[in-house]
């Protein structure tokens, strides 16, 4: 490998380097934003709603993000899908050419047990035991973590079903609707002077 091509690779490994920092420097003002402008909007949790040209699907799985089919649904949302990250509460629904983002109190039974699966792929749990485990472990653990996500079902999963099925009855308009009313205007004033990512997917 000439000068020229190890140039080229660290300039490369450089530019990844700074999009990575970008990209966690962007997720960490918005969760600062959440917690000091968020607004409750009829939930009983703060939310903000983010362009997709500050925070694309990639920057998401970037992140660590996983989409999952299992939550309770917003009103409005595009798809069924959402995402949570399995080492935080943090939790975003796709809702057009945008996103909305709540901070749960309790982490997610699907997302623990996910997070348990993944570990296990890692070698994690071979590594603490010293020998594989067993698929009848394996289960066993995956209960528990289920388990574990109870209060998520109990204090968030019920009140959010019950959300969602009022707003249905009474047609109050979709959640990023309602956050583009409720938001400071200067919110969005603020955050889309932030460098925007190239892909808005």
């Amino acid at each position: 490998m000439n000068t020229q091509t190890y140039t080229a690779f660290f300039s490369e490994l450089a530019k990844l380097a700074e999009a990575a920092g970008s990209v966690h420097r962007r997720f960490k003002k918005l969760c600062e934003e959440l917690d000091t402008h968020g607004v409750l909007s009829g939930t009983g949790h703060k939310r903000i709603s983010i362009p997709k040209t500050v925070l694309s699907e990639k920057d998401l799985r970037d992140l660590g993000f996983v989409s999952v089919l299992i939550a309770v649904p917003e009103s409005g949302q595009s798809s069924f899908r959402s995402f949570r990250h399995p080492d935080n509460n943090y939790h975003l629904h796709e809702h057009g050419d945008h996103w909305t983002m709540h901070k749960d109190d309790h982490a997610s039974s699907t997302m623990l047990v996910r997070k348990l699966f993944m570990e296990d792929r890692k070698g994690s749990g071979s590594k603490k035991s010293g020998k594989p485990k067993n698929s009848a472990q394996i289960a066993g653990q995956a209960a528990l973590e289920f388990l574990r996500g109870t209060p998520h079902i109990v204090t968030e999963g019920i009140p959010g079903m019950y959300y969602y099925a009022r707003g249905k009855i009474v047609k109050t308009p979709g959640m990023a609707e309602r956050l583009a009313v409720e938001l400071p205007r200067e919110y969005f004033h603020r955050i889309r002077r932030w460098r925007p990512t190239k892909e808005a997917s």
